[in-house]
């Protein structure tokens, strides 16, 4: 363990070293075409890789930057506006200071003048503060139906079975744009709207306590006067068939901006999971082994999306934006059970169990208004938005026992029904000051509702009419209001940049059980403090964090897989708080510690009584996490790649796993990307990723990893783009592992829909044309967190 940390500060050492050469500067000024000076910011990043280097502000058009002399750079000019312009820098050139005179910006869609440099799009860069941005817009991303298949293919991230994690970090919260929604509605966005994705692995007091880190989504911008169609469309072969189909239309007149998107998915997808259970019945030993096929039919899975922007003034817009989300499909999931109990009960169970119809309908409008208040980019933003959730599903169930002959045994049937209400509303305030200084305050109101309701019934046989069992038939009502407050304020003392924030949050929690009985009534108000110190390449960050108990976990309703397996909620539930701390190097190496109380994890639970498994959630007391990254850019003037690994070991500390045979193993995350141009034929991009086996002393989990493959060409002067996927072309994303608990030991294996080849077409096609005025607005970064989803 010590040669390895030697090796890491060796390795830290050295890269300081490469970047602590003197630095030559590079000065210019920027006009538009018609000689005005342009307010914006100049960027310098590697000629490598396009990763962030630093950048700098400028207000009345004219430059100057300090640039290494030991390497090829590129400049990026942005404005908002106007074409992003990259020039590129050759180290020959920085003998001496280098003044690249007038540098004429372009409104977007001219032709580019005097000075254009174009450089390859990377799958990813990274900026400040550990922020990692994910380019999905003209990547091999962009040809994803999902948001989660895109988040399964981004560095550092990890997806196991639906739910999404952050190296070194945990559960992410969603943000799109400013606003923070949860992961159904997330599902909502099509992926052809996202323009990039940042996972942002130290957010700021102005993100939700609770997010312990983010994963945000940039939508796209349409600053082009007229109309575009984009069309998409594509054929997915893995274990189903697959149809994905997509229409958008954007339009532009003058200060008004519409926009419009629909996409709907059919077909047919498979998932197969093999389970083994072992438990003390009183003395004797319970084993059951299980495999369980699920065949899914996508009735109708689909999104839309209809959003509106109209420029109040040229430093203000008003934005409206409707979206959501319907689903529709049938699931039949097959199991074969093999039990044991002792010498006595030796059976097979085969199981049969229908789930249709499963609905799902998602709602949610937003509303946001945003001034840019000065030429230095100080900003006022206020929104408000309503979302709407409604679930339900009829499960009916029907089991046999197998021995010397087949034995029928009563039939089981839930009806599930599920509406979540959330308003919303938010008002920020950002003051940039002359010396580079800034503060932000913000304040944000929350309320949520959510009803549930479970019937179960049983019956004997086909014949037989329903009987309802009220011991088992359930509802839980959860309600929550929130209120929160943030400032934070950013002071540069010479080289030493500052960030100090903190969040007040109130909240006031309420969860009803059948019967209106009280289970959980709570009110606490937390104070949570971050803080950074910047210097050079070096920062350090520390952050206090909580994570709130999704709505679905405190539901206590039992849904059935067989006689002997239900899967609960837990209303009893506790947050989870973390206190995290970091130093960071150049974005390159990051080192990290949290101590974790209440963590939540699944567990199997043996009720002896009722002669099953339940697998539920519950709070683990402590946890200790420790993380590393390393993320290295791969030298070559011909291709774009890079290596992402990372270490993230995790502790328990609850004493009732100190007895586990399951050891702290640590996990080792390895993520590869490369874009190739094969001359001017194609360009073949390839993501690799590989995650170790780990354990954190509950649950351990094997190894698992994939190889994707895209080939992709753009044709009638990129009017049409066609590409050919391969995913987990290996088949190693099955994910398999132990969990522990007092009375069970339980094993899974889960072999997804991963390995598939899919064919895109991609079509756009409109009339359009430079903006018939002048937008003036350095806050672009501000205006992207502020939008309603799109702009």
């Amino acid at each position: 363990m010590l040669r390895s940390i030697f090796l890491l500060v060796g390795f830290v050492m050295s890269i300081n070293f490469l970047f602590s050469q003197e630095g030559q500067n590079i000065k210019g000024k920027v006009v538009d075409e018609n000689d005005s000076l342009v307010l914006g910011n100049v960027l310098l990043l590697s000629a490598i890789d396009s990763s962030l280097i630093k950048g700098e502000h400028f207000l009345d058009g004219a430059f100057e930057i300090s640039v290494p002399t030991d390497k090829d750079v590129l400049l990026k000019v942005r404005a908002y506006g106007f074409v992003d312009l990259f020039i590129s820098v050759n180290k020959s050139e920085l003998i001496t200071p280098l003044d690249l005179g007038t540098i004429k910006m372009e409104l977007i869609n001219s032709e580019l003048g005097d000075v254009t440099v174009t450089a390859r799009i990377p799958l990813f860069e990274t900026s400040e503060r550990g922020t990692l941005i994910v380019n999905v817009d003209r990547t091999m991303l962009s040809s994803s139906t999902s948001i989660l298949d895109v988040l399964s293919k981004s560095p550092g991230v990890i997806v196991i079975n639906g739910d999404v994690t952050v190296l070194g970090k945990g559960s992410p919260v969603f943000y799109v744009d400013n606003q923070k929604v949860p992961l159904e509605t997330l599902k909502a966005i099509p992926v052809s709207q996202i323009k990039s994705i940042e996972v942002i692995t130290n957010p700021s007091a102005r993100y939700e306590a609770d997010a312990t880190a983010v994963i945000r989504i940039v939508t796209k911008n349409f600053n082009k006067e007229g109309f575009q169609v984009n069309l998409k469309q594509n054929v997915r072969k893995g274990f189903g068939l697959l149809s994905y189909s997509e229409a958008g239309i954007n339009y532009r007149k003058g200060k008004l901006e519409l926009i419009g998107n629909y996409n709907i998915e059919l077909g047919t997808s498979r998932k197969i999971d093999d389970y083994e259970r072992t438990a003390d019945y009183g003395g004797e030993i319970f084993n059951a082994v299980a495999k369980t096929t699920t065949d899914i039919r996508h009735n109708n899975q689909s999104s839309y999306l209809i959003g509106a922007n109209y420029d109040l003034t040229k430093k203000s817009v008003i934005s409206l934006q409707w979206n959501g989300r319907y689903t529709d499909s049938d699931y039949d999931l097959n199991t074969e059970n093999n039990l044991r109990i002792g010498s006595g009960f030796n059976s097979r169970l085969l199981s049969h169990s229908n789930i249709s119809p499963t609905k799902l309908l998602l709602n949610r409008f937003s509303l946001n208004y945003l001034i840019n208040l000065d030429s230095l980019g100080s900003n006022l933003s206020i929104g408000g938005q309503y979302s709407n959730q409604k679930d339900s599903y009829t499960n009916i169930l029907r089991e046999t026992f197998v021995d010397s002959v087949e034995v029928p045994i009563w039939q089981k049937k839930v009806d599930y029904l599920s509406a979540i209400d959330i308003y919303t509303g938010n008002i920020e305030y950002e003051l940039k000051m002359k010396n580079k200084n800034t503060l932000r305050l913000g304040a944000k109101i929350s309320s949520v509702r959510n009803e549930t309701e479970s019937a179960f019934e049983i019956r004997e046989n086909e014949n037989q009419n329903w009987i309802s069992a009220q011991d088992f038939t359930s509802g839980l009502n959860y309600s929550e209001d929130y209120l929160a407050g943030y400032t934070e304020y950013e002071h540069k003392i010479k080289s030493v940049m500052f960030h100090l924030g903190l969040r007040a949050e109130y909240t006031k929690s309420n969860v009803l059980g059948s019967g209106n009985i009280a289970l959980y009534d709570t009110t606490y108000l937390n104070i949570f403090p971050s803080a950074s110190i910047l210097k050079g390449k070096f920062s350090l960050n520390y952050a206090m964090k909580i994570k709130r108990i999704p709505f679905d976990y405190l539901n206590g309703v039992s849904v059935y897989i067989d006689s002997f397996s239900v899967s609960q909620g837990n209303p009893y539930l506790l947050p989870t708080y973390y206190n995290s701390i970091d130093i960071n190097y150049a974005n390159l190496v990051v080192l990290g510690y949290s101590r974790i109380t209440n963590e939540l994890q699944q567990f199997f639970i043996q009720d002896e009584v009722a002669n099953r498994t339940i697998i539920t959630f519950d709070n683990v007391s402590a946890i200790d996490r420790y993380s590393a990254t390393l993320t290295l850019p791969i030298p070559s003037k011909k291709f774009v790649s890079y290596l992402v690994s990372g270490l993230n070991y995790s502790v328990s500390r609850d004493e009732r796993f100190l007895s586990s045979n399951i050891k702290p193993k640590p996990q080792i995350y390895v993520y590869g990307f490369g874009s190739f141009n094969i001359k001017k034929w194609f360009t073949l991009q390839v993501i690799g990723q590989f995650v170790s086996g780990s354990s954190n002393g509950i649950s351990s989990l094997k190894p698992f990893g994939n190889v994707d493959i895209s080939v992709s060409k753009n044709l009638m002067k990129n009017k049409l783009a066609v590409e050919l996927y391969a995913g987990d072309i290996f088949r190693t994303t099955i994910y398999n592992g132990t969990q522990y608990s007092e009375t069970t030991n339980a094993t899974f294996n889960v072999v997804s829909d991963t390995r598939f080849i899919r064919l895109t077409l991609k079509y756009n096609f409109g009339r359009l044309k430079v903006l018939s005025y002048k937008e003036n607005d350095i806050g672009k970064e501000e205006s992207d967190r502020t939008k309603s989803g799109v702009e």
